[in-house]
């Protein structure tokens, strides 16, 4: 049958219509309260359920809806109540999702949505292990790929909500990734998404609401709840709290059936065939004690509808066999649909650029967990050294408590903003140190007997898997005991000159570098015998000019040389300098002319296309109070930097890299009188930024430092491009999507159509000959608009009003006490601008945009010196790539690390195009085996031929493929 909305749906038949209830909880870890006073609640919440399905044989099932984690908080306060718990897992009364967190992964890193589940189901395997259906029920939109992340971990079926409305999206229906992989949709509701049961059928029962969703949420003043609240000038902002519920279940039939009859009128008209769904999750709900009593007088009173207790898993099996033989709607990729009528289903898409602080060290933690210490762990083990699996875990988990939802979106309280602050340092730290230590030991193999007694060693490793060229800022401390040039000064000797030292390549060719800095000081040296000595090195930071092998290393020898002196100087060669006076950058691809309002006009010397006036800063009012939308402004006064004179400084200017650095001060209004327009006191908001040119490069390195001292505001930097185009590209997860930006006609919807969307490491403006790509370092919001000049934007940052409290109108106390949510302070941005030929895919971007986000890593060390404990070992050669993927830069590396069940390497690669392709695979490493597995690692979906180090993967289009290396010996990559 067609539904009202015009969506082919089973029919009903002649049966009753049967309405599943599922009770449950929707956890929010940290959002009104951190995560440690949500550990009090959250006991005092499981502990009443488990009493309550304990005592009630009858109340079958209530859902922990929150993730894995759950359990992890739980028993960290109640460890003893773990058999009682784990009994009701077993029995079926209770079940968790298959996520450890419930991020949005619009904001976090592909690879981490997996790892999400891997752990989430790692950590729920003791108890039963999570319900079988795909549930998020908070990412503010759904990526396109999440079918086959689904897939890959045997589910066949998704339910969420945000992203969908009843007119674009049926209550089920099929959902194709761009591979292929098709999950069976169930969707929530856009009148109170997860929470029908509650606030249409309980409510208005037996609490007399009307069945407004919006007047539900006033709630009624009642002195039997016993609603207490503190009093005192410290707690007075905690809610009020019942002590006990004193509502009654009315029996009067007339009663009944005339206040069900709000809960029919909206459940039924979403029936699938004869199944309504009725969702009682509400947020941090415990089980309802009535519930049981509710159901059996319904039951009892209503001749055409039989109501049932239900589970997630329950329904979607019960609607996956009404739908069979049913010609279903079929909806593909992602899923961002704005919200139509009033309702809760809302979109909410503008949590990507409030309190930006927490995505910028997200990306930090992310990309030095995932992208550099994984991968360096993971040829270490390969060669003979154990996996650090323990502390890895840990860093895993530290992460994913930070993905959660509320949490990475900025919506909580500043006081979680000051705990994940702390999460992201000790998952970088512990990442740096992991990668540090995997480097030494892979340096300790690498063959050096091709150098002097008093030569120090340069080894640099890139974890990518491409090949990489370009300019390395390094930091070398030679000791002055090796490198002291005997009878040799330079005048004036006051001053600290650079060693003279050749850096030469595998075959003892000479590389050109420049030393930019040079400092005498006593460094530390941590010896095993007795802790920490000083040494004196003579400190030179220099650029280097190198080409690296993908997912390897290549090693350069340092070796002192001889004064070179010229006895007959002459003219030497013209100046080759990047920078030039006047604000001129160039290089042999490149051309910037720095205009005197910082804005800056870039040459794409290879087809002569100029980029006029990019980057210069744009500012406008926001006055929410959500962090999830952005109000509207009648009086949206717009602040420009257009107009500013900037103080234009060059900072360096050598051969290998020129930086100009430009520094201005935007006077922006102080912040916004009451909710709608711009005060007329302003305050200066200092920007600095500085550009960066290298040598050989294809790109414009931007730093960008603010001291942001506004509120109530949004601020951009601005990029016109000049394209002829409707439509971008934007990385998201394992997928670069093309979207139109032409405004959609809403008419008088209730949500707005999103200018501001999300991207993950770049978005590209291209016509029919050329483009513009845009890289970032964690900025995960942009709008594309439709100007003449078809101007991109990056948001640096959007403020809010606090309102994660019990007081939804906040007192002027309330405003000042918590600024967090206006990012006070300094903040940090880096990007880049990358002009090419063709679209995304001939201009290489996505490569560049890896190579812009992921630090090359460097030891440096003596020469031709062995430990004794590694003088037997087999060496390596001076440069190798451990695994090269091939065709370079259309498979992209996702991940490399230990496997699940620590019998081997997980290689997770994606491919980027829209054809099938095969991927080849060549690697060094001692393993005797390869196979496909899926994402879960639990199945080999096809067993590879790995021959001489070499294997074929076919890849579908778009399609996430995981592979397992199993090692030679059994007694290597074991964990710790």
């Amino acid at each position: 049958v067609k539904n009202a909305e015009g969506f082919t749906l089973p029919a009903k038949g002649d049966g009753k219509y049967k309405v599943h209830v599922i009770a449950g909880t929707h956890w929010d870890r940290e959002w009104r309260f951190t995560a440690e006073q949500s550990k009090v609640r959250l006991a005092e919440l499981i502990d009443d359920m488990m009493d309550k399905l304990e005592g009630n044989p009858g109340y079958r099932h209530f859902v922990l809806d929150g993730g894995a984690v759950v359990l992890e908080d739980y028993l960290s306060v109640r460890p003893e109540n773990k058999e009682r718990l784990k009994k009701l897992f077993e029995q079926g009364r209770t079940s968790m999702v298959s996520w450890y967190t419930l991020p949005d992964m619009n904001l976090v890193s592909p690879e981490a949505t997996i790892r999400n589940h891997l752990v989430g189901r790692r950590v729920s395997k003791e108890f039963g292990g999570p319900m079988q259906s795909g549930f998020n029920a908070t990412s503010y939109g759904q990526p396109a790929q999440m079918p086959q992340i689904y897939s890959g971990f045997g589910m066949k079926e998704a339910f969420f909500y945000r992203g969908t409305n009843r007119h674009q999206t049926p209550p089920t229906c099929w959902w194709d990734a761009p591979d292929g992989s098709r999950v069976l949709l169930v969707r929530g509701f856009d009148e109170v998404t997860r929470a029908n049961w509650s606030y249409f059928a309980i409510k208005p029962i037996v609490r007399g609401s009307t069945g407004d969703q919006l007047k539900s949420l006033g709630g009624i003043y009642t002195a039997k709840d016993i609603p207490v609240h503190m009093a005192d000038m410290e707690l007075c902002e905690m809610p009020f709290k019942s002590l006990c519920d004193s509502a009654e279940i009315p029996d009067d039939k007339a009663f009944l059936l005339e206040k069900y009859d709000i809960f029919r009128k909206q459940a039924y008209k979403q029936a699938i065939g004869r199944h309504v769904l009725g969702l009682d999750i509400d947020d941090n709900a415990s089980p309802w004690t009535g519930q049981v009593e509710f159901i059996d007088k319904l039951n009892k009173v209503l001749d055409d509808t039989e109501i049932v207790q239900s589970s997630m898993d329950e329904f979607v099996e019960a609607i996956t066999e009404e739908v069979e033989g049913v010609d279903l709607h079929v909806i593909n990729g992602e899923v961002r649909h704005p919200l139509v009528e009033y309702g809760w289903n809302g979109l909410y898409a503008m949590i990507a650029s409030v309190r930006v602080k927490m995505k910028l060290l997200n990306e930090q933690a992310e990309t030095s967990l995932i992208l550099v210490a994984e991968p360096l762990a993971s040829f270490a083990t390969a060669l003979g050294t154990e996996y650090p699996r323990a502390i890895l875990n840990e860093a895993w988990l530290t992460l994913l408590k930070n993905h959660s939802h509320d949490s990475i979106c900025g919506a909580a309280i500043d006081s979680v903003q000051d705990d994940m602050d702390y999460r992201f340092r000790q998952v970088r730290t512990v990442s740096e140190e992991i990668g540090k230590r995997a480097i030494e030991d892979i340096w300790c193999r690498i063959d050096r007997s091709h150098c002097n007694e008093k030569d120090q060693t340069l080894t640099l490793f890139n974890t990518l898997a491409h090949k990489r060229s370009g300019v390395q800022a390094l930091v070398l401390d030679l000791p002055v005991a090796d490198f002291k040039t005997d009878n040799y000064q330079h005048s004036p000797t006051e001053f600290v000159y650079p060693d003279l030292f050749d850096i030469l390549d595998e075959d003892g060719e000479a590389i050109d570098y420049e030393v930019t800095d040079i400092q005498a000081i006593e460094m530390g040296m941590e010896t095993i015998e007795s802790g920490s000595q000083k040494i004196d090195v003579k400190r030179h930071r220099i650029l280097m000019s190198v080409d690296l092998p993908p997912m390897g290393y290549r090693s350069f020898v340092i070796r002192k040389h001889q004064p070179r002196y010229v006895f007959n100087p002459q003219p030497g060669k013209a100046n080759s300098n990047i920078a030039q006076p006047g604000g001129i950058m160039e290089n042999q691809f490149l051309r910037v002319d720095i205009n005197s309002n910082g804005t800056f006009n870039l040459t794409d010397k290879q087809n002569g296309r100029v980029f006029d006036k990019l980057h210069y800063f744009d500012d406008r009012v926001s006055t929410s109070v959500w962090p999830h939308l952005d109000s509207p402004a009648l009086r949206n006064q717009c602040v420009t930097s257009l107009g500013l004179n900037a103080i234009i400084t060059m900072d360096q200017a050598n051969s290998q890299r020129g930086v100009y650095r430009i520094q201005m001060n935007l006077p922006v209004p102080k912040e916004a009188t009451g909710d709608w327009y711009r005060s007329c006191d302003t305050v200066d908001i200092p920007i600095t930024t500085w550009l960066t040119l290298d040598k050989g490069g294809r790109r414009v390195d931007i730093r960008t430092k603010i001291d942001n001292r506004a509120k109530d505001h949004r601020l951009f930097v601005m990029f016109p491009t000049g394209m002829k185009t409707d439509h971008v590209a934007v990385e998201t997860p394992f997928m670069v999507e093309r979207r139109n930006f032409i405004p959609k006609d809403i008419g008088d919807n209730t949500e707005c159509d999103y200018r501001f969307q999300p991207m993950h490491n770049f978005i590209d403006m291209a016509d029919d000959k050329s483009g513009l790509a845009i890289f970032n370092k964690g900025m995960r919001e942009y709008a594309a608009w439709d100007d003449p000049n078809r101007t991109v934007s990056l948001t640096l940052l959007r403020t809010y009003r606090a309102y994660i409290n019990a007081n939804t109108n906040m007192t002027p106390e309330e405003l000042e006490k918590y600024p967090g949510t206006h990012s006070p302070g300094i903040l940090e941005f880096n990007y880049s601008l990358c002009p090419h030929a063709g679209d995304w895919r001939q201009g290489n971007v996505m490569t560049e945009a890896y190579d812009f986000k992921t630090p090359v890593r460097a030891i440096q060390g003596p020469g031709n010196v062995d430990a004794p404990s590694m003088s037997k070992i087999e060496k390596l050669p001076p440069t190798q790539s451990f695994f090269e993927i091939e065709p370079a830069g259309k498979v992209m590396l996702s991940a490399l690390c230990q496997s699940e069940d620590g019998d081997g390497t997980i290689m997770r690669i994606w491919n980027t195009t829209d054809e099938p392709i095969e991927a080849k695979i060549r690697t060094t490493l001692p393993f005797k085996s390869a196979s496909k597995v899926n994402m879960g690692e639990t199945e080999v979906v096809d067993q590879l031929k790995l021959s001489g180090g070499a294997v074929t993967v076919p890849m579908r289009k778009a399609e996430i493929t995981t592979i397992k290396f199993w090692f030679n010996s059994n007694k290597v990559g074991r964990n710790c």
